[in-house]
């Protein structure tokens, strides 16, 4: 019985979550000036998501990447911009550059 259960929790174990945080700020490419109200979102799941602040800055925590905590690719929107797709390292600052 107990190597029954200590085998079912390691299968269990390989199969978590990774939490990954995806932080950093978004600018005009050609201003470097930074872009509020900015939406950021992963690719897969709109429901987690950031608005970027006054400062262009944005934090997406708890993003779960299966067995893979490698990058993470996202969605930038912001009315006036073009749309992007990024792939962004987990749990490094990054800067997006926006044109339109």
């Amino acid at each position: 019985m107990n190597r029954l259960f200590f085998l079912l929790t390691l299968i269990s174990l390989s199969g978590c979550d990774c939490l990954q945080l995806v932080k950093g700020t978004v600018v005009d490419a050609a201003t470097g000036d930074p872009i509020a109200n900015a939406v950021i979102y992963k690719d897969a799941d709109n429901a987690v998501r950031d608005t970027t602040d006054m400062e262009g800055a944005f934090e997406i925590s708890d993003i779960t990447g299966a067995r893979n905590c490698g990058n993470v690719t996202l969605i930038v929107e912001r009315i006036g911009y073009n749309d992007l797709i990024i792939t962004a390292p987990n749990n490094e600052d990054i800067v997006i550059q926006m044109s339109n």
